[in-house]
């Protein structure tokens, strides 16, 4: 293909043209996503720029966006005080609350909307009652674009409010996450699939993360992110795997990803050394952004564990609010159940004193005060 971007299967190299019709390899699961976008890496020229769009503008499959929120640099904060209860010297968050939505989906939806708008696409969907249907609503509608928001029927009132606000149709459907997924492309349901997890466009976005924290504090030695999909895991990989390649650096971040005891499908399918694996009877969870039978990206996060020397983390329930409470207290950030697994994570890592770790703190927990009230009530 002499073109200077294309899709590449993770697993068995297969070539694909980049654009719209295509979300991921036919020769293997229809449900996992297994495509990444490649460029031109020889060719590939960063810009001088400060501004993270501008200079690495090369390394993004469009170089201008139709529509934005004036997005800004998320802030990377040292956390000194819970830093030194975990005798860690260099220890950070990159605090992805702070986007307009309020999490780290506003990235992926930035990248896929106005890639929507590039190819001329109208109609989209996600299958999401959280984050991502948020954020995703927030984008098509600032876009004019037609967007409806697939979820399970025990969905909050808050969510479903939200989701409204920003124009986006609500769609009840029968079973849970993983269910309706599956429905959403056996059928399949009308529009473009912009589902984290088979969507290669989003982590397209999430790079910017990870290009951030670069110009930021250079090459961390570990990168602690909570997992549903997987997505926000590979493509902080493919940030610095990208840069690897440019020869901007020789040295990857050590990958650790979050997942709930019990429910964490890609430790499973890391120890099995298997693309994905399907649990069955995985418990409920206070972070159930990332509670999952399946993760979609599974196939992506094997490949950037396997190369980064990197492992899943299971936490727990009594973890996460014992996390909750300590960056609380510590450093009077308030993170929603789903990121406070990063936080958690640590108690069960080895990590030496003076290394460079960055946790992702993938959305705050405004939207989530009266549960994380009831939470800590409960442990007091």
């Amino acid at each position: 293909f002499l073109m200077k971007k294309f899709y590449r299967c993770v697993k068995c190299q297969t070539i694909y043209p980049f654009n719209r019709d295509i979300l991921t390899c036919p020769k293997h699961s229809k449900y996992y996503g297994y495509l990444t976008l490649i460029y031109d890496y020889k060719n590939v020229k960063l810009g001088n720029d400060k501004n993270v769009f501008k200079k690495y503008k090369n390394l993004f499959p469009l170089e201008e966006f139709e529509i934005n929120f004036n997005e800004q640099k998320t802030p990377l904060i040292k956390l000194n005080k819970f830093g030194v209860k975990h005798e860690l010297s260099n220890l950070y968050v990159k605090d992805e609350s702070k986007n307009p939505t309020g999490s780290f989906k506003d990235k992926e939806s930035l990248f896929a909307i106005n890639m929507a708008l590039k190819w001329e696409v109208s109609n989209i969907f996600v299958v999401s009652s959280g984050n991502a249907a948020i954020s995703t609503a927030a984008y098509a509608q600032k876009a004019g674009l037609k967007y409806t928001s697939y979820v399970p029927k025990n969905l909050s009132v808050g969510k479903r409010f939200l989701i409204g606000l920003y124009g986006g149709l609500v769609k009840e459907i029968n079973g849970n996450y993983e269910e309706i997924y599956r429905k959403a492309i056996d059928m399949p349901f009308p529009g473009w699939n912009c589902t984290p997890g088979l969507n290669p466009i989003k982590e397209e976005g999430i790079k910017v993360i990870g290009f951030e924290i670069f110009e930021e504090i250079g090459v961390p030695d570990v990168i602690i992110a909570p997992c549903g999909n997987g997505t926000l895991l590979f493509g902080l990989f493919k940030a610095f795997k990208e840069l690897s390649f440019l020869g901007v650096t020789t040295k990857m971040p050590k990958f650790l990803g979050v997942q709930i005891r019990g429910a964490s499908p890609l430790k499973s399918a890391f120890e099995q050394q298997e693309d994905f694996v399907k649990l069955n009877d995985i418990p409920s969870s206070i972070a159930e952004g990332i509670v999952a039978e399946e993760s979609y990206s599974s196939p992506k996060v094997m490949y950037a564990l396997e190369d980064t020397g990197g492992e899943i983390i299971e936490v727990s329930d009594s973890e996460i609010t014992q996390a909750i409470k300590e960056i609380i207290k510590t450093e009077s950030i308030i993170p929603e159940p789903t990121s406070a697994v990063a936080y958690a994570a640590i108690e069960k890592v080895n990590i030496n004193k003076n290394d460079k770790v960055v946790l992702i703190n993938t959305a705050g927990g405004q939207k989530n005060l009266k549960e994380i009230m009831q939470l800590l009530i409960k442990a007091s």
